[in-house]
């Protein structure tokens, strides 16, 4: 592979956690009644899809805007005070790197939330490409954020390798042409996940220890990997 494609919240920082948290929380001082499981079908697309996903499942009843300032001002000042990488992540960015592997975040998150995200570290210094939500007009599941990444990194498809935690981030990179990696973070593998990514992995750690083996190479039969709640893969 010449070229990595990172999306960023929940594979390369533990943030999708502390999103989903903090949106339960506002959400509940706003007296909204969200259904079980009511933020997951929305990791990985960008804010203004999630509005609009808002404005239709509670209507006149919620000013969208006005929640989702409240919102961002608290998420804003917890990623303020330190974003966790995820556990692995450097190891593996860094060998990359060092074998002269492009690589690229491809994330529906705004380029300002990006740079808040990883704090004093300039990332346009040490990612090759960046595209974000300002990029594009569609999000994830829409292939617009990888073929725009891919065109950009001046790559063929064949040699470029997603990573993607979540089955929206899946089906974007699947349906751009490219060979995905998923690494679940909050959600499990749906269907298509299952049959159409490049493969399966339980954490980042795992990754880094296939790329350090060289074990990259056409799908094989998944083995059990320990993921939140102790489940398997």
């Amino acid at each position: 592979m010449r070229a990595y494609i990172f999306d960023m919240d929940g594979l390369l920082f533990d943030t999708e956690k502390v999103y989903k948290d903090i949106f339960n929380s506002v959400a509940g001082k706003w007296n909204l009644e969200l259904p079980g499981g009511y933020y997951d079908s929305f990791i990985g697309i960008p804010d203004r899809e999630f509005k609009i996903a808002l404005v239709r499942d509670f209507g006149s009843s919620l000013d969208v805007d006005r929640f989702f300032v409240a919102f961002r001002r608290v998420y804003d000042a917890a990623i303020a005070s330190g974003t966790p990488y995820k556990k692995g992540f450097p190891a593996f960015f860094l060998n990359a790197k060092e074998r002269g592997i492009k690589t690229a975040i491809a994330t529906s998150s705004t380029r300002d939330t990006v740079q808040k995200t990883f704090g004093a570290l300039d990332p346009a210094a040490v990612f090759d490409v960046i595209t974000t939500a300002d990029d594009i007009t569609k999000g994830k599941p829409d292939p617009q954020v990888y073929e725009i990444t891919a065109q950009k990194l001046d790559t063929d498809k064949a040699d470029i390798l997603v990573f993607e935690d979540s089955n929206q981030g899946v089906l974007a990179g699947v349906s751009a042409g490219l060979k995905v990696v998923m690494i679940p973070d909050l959600v499990l593998p749906n269907e298509f996940s299952k049959q159409n990514a490049w493969k399966i992995i339980g954490s980042i750690e795992d990754l880094h220890e296939a790329n350090s083996k060289r074990t990259f190479g056409p799908p094989q039969p998944l083995t059990p990997s320990p993921i939140h709640g102790g489940e398997a893969i």
